[in-house]
């Protein structure tokens, strides 16, 4: 082979090595420039936030609808129930704040590697999604997809891949995680509720062959105490049972939102109870309170007491509105500070409450789960909720002598008093004389000398007697 077609063989040879390299480099980084956003650019553009309608969020199969009507946002998904805005916010503030650190272009074919195909045969690879609409357009949706561990191209720092549907240049890392995102309708809504202010009347109906009795207590104002109604002659309320009721559902925790089929699984409808409630702006309310199955204890044969009553440990309450707030009655002319500060209340939170009202109306007819401790007082019996009267015993008062004049008080000794049962001395007869007992001087012996206190020994023969035989004694 000449020395020219050698040279152009090894020409072909280092031109198709290029060609391989380049093309094998392609698809395994695909890291360019060439992106349509560059590092620090936000990746809203210039969408406004203030004119979005609605916002829909996917995770995995879950879906939520937020959709803003009049001037408050409601989750589809839930009936319309309000959103919480703090869910909400916390959305539209990462989204604000969301700008690019890092920029990689990619084809299609390699977003599963980051988490964001949302055609990935499992489900958990699959990223969140973030759809904002203005109206019925769609502005905008975020795929949100696996976190940025390790730091390169053209950013630095760790964050969250993301790409955008009009966008196809690639993908992006952003600082925002998203890690709270949720999709599921039940993690939106408000969980609690704010309907009554200050309840002043509060009449339990009971229902025939209920375990409950029927009651009502009231109170003229919202400063003042609770009366029990039809109470016991004698008896007095008790305010310690009845204390509760100044809060009842002033503010309260539901924990989950169930539909028909769900309350007519759980409740015990025979022991429903039905209550309305007037509170201090005049509003008028009807709740249906209804506690759910239980199962009790059978008695066995060897117990010698039936087994304790098991209470159930969540009710479900809906209500409705009666009639709204009422203007606010001045008050008389002899009414107290208190009083007075409640008119004042009253016509500076009126129009909060009318406002507060409208969104109660989105409330009515809902079932909500709410456990037994917020529902306690209800419950009471009316023997409960009054008690005896103190009974004060007055005696009259004792009268006090007056002390007369002043005088020597004679001396107990010199003319005491006749002993009882013995006859008085005549008036003139003289005093008798005091009787001293004598006795004789006892005589001392005199102290024996010396020569009687010597101890003469005994006298002796100067013999000593033999001891003397014992002589045995015969057997008969």
């Amino acid at each position: 082979m000449s020395r020219k077609k050698l040279l152009i063989l090894w020409i072909l040879t280092l031109v198709a090595g290029l060609i391989v390299f380049k093309t094998k480099n392609d698809k395994d980084d695909k890291i360019t420039v060439s992106t349509k956003l560059e590092i620090g650019a936000k990746t809203l553009g210039d969408i406004d936030l203030g004119k979005i309608t609605e916002v829909a969020v996917t995770a995995g199969e879950d879906i939520t609808t937020a959709v803003l009507e009049g001037n408050r946002w409601f989750v589809s998904e839930e009936g319309n129930f309000p959103v919480n805005l703090q869910t909400l916010s916390g959305i539209f503030d990462d989204l604000q704040k969301a700008k690019v650190i890092q920029a990689t272009s990619m084809e299609k074919d390699y977003y599963d590697r980051f988490h964001l195909d949302p055609e990935d045969e499992k489900t958990e690879n699959r990223p969140k999604t973030i759809t904002l609409k203005s109206g019925d357009d769609a502005l905008i949706t975020y795929y949100i997809g696996k976190r940025n561990e390790t730091k390169g191209g053209r950013g630095s720092g760790s964050g969250r891949y993301i790409r955008l549907s009009n966008d196809d240049s690639g993908v992006y890392v952003i600082k925002e995680g998203f890690d709270n995102l949720q999709a599921k309708p039940e993690d939106w809504i408000t969980k609690s509720l704010t309907l009554l202010d200050s309840p002043i009347k509060v009449e339990v109906k009971a229902k025939e062959g209920a375990s409950y009795e029927s009651w009502t207590v009231s109170r003229p104002t919202a400063v003042d105490e609770f009366t029990l109604e039809d109470g016991t002659a004698g008896w007095e309320t008790n305010s310690t049972e009845v204390m509760a009721l100044k809060n009842f559902f002033t503010q309260v925790n539901f924990t989950d939102l169930l539909n028909e089929q769900e309350v007519k699984d759980l409740v015990n409808e025979n022991d429903q109870r039905e209550v309305n409630i007037t509170d201090s702006s005049g509003a008028k309310y009807f709740f249906t309170i209804t506690p759910e199955k239980v199962e009790q204890p059978e008695k066995k044969p060897d117990d010698k007491a039936p087994p304790a009553k098991v209470e159930p440990s969540n009710f479900v309450v809906s209500f409705k509105i009666l009639n709204g707030p009422t203007e606010p009655k001045k008050p008389a002319a002899d009414a107290t500070v208190q009083q007075q500060a409640e008119y004042q209340a009253r016509v500076a939170n009126r129009d909060k409450l009318v406002k507060n009202m409208e969104l109660q109306k989105t409330l009515e007819g809902r079932n909500f789960k709410i456990a037994a401790t917020h529902i306690k007082v209800i419950n009471k019996r009316k023997q409960q909720l009054e008690k005896a009267k103190k009974v004060s015993v007055t005696t009259k008062p004792v009268k006090v002598p007056t002390p007369g004049p002043i005088t020597d008080t004679p001396s107990p000794f010199v003319n005491p008093p006749p002993i009882p049962g013995s006859i008085p001395a005549p008036k003139d007869a003289k005093p008798r004389k005091r009787i001293e007992a004598v006795t004789p001087p006892i005589a001392i012996p005199p102290r024996p000398g010396n020569k009687e206190r010597e101890v003469k020994p005994a006298e002796t023969n100067g013999k000593t007697d033999a001891a003397k035989k014992e002589t045995p004694e015969k057997s008969e």
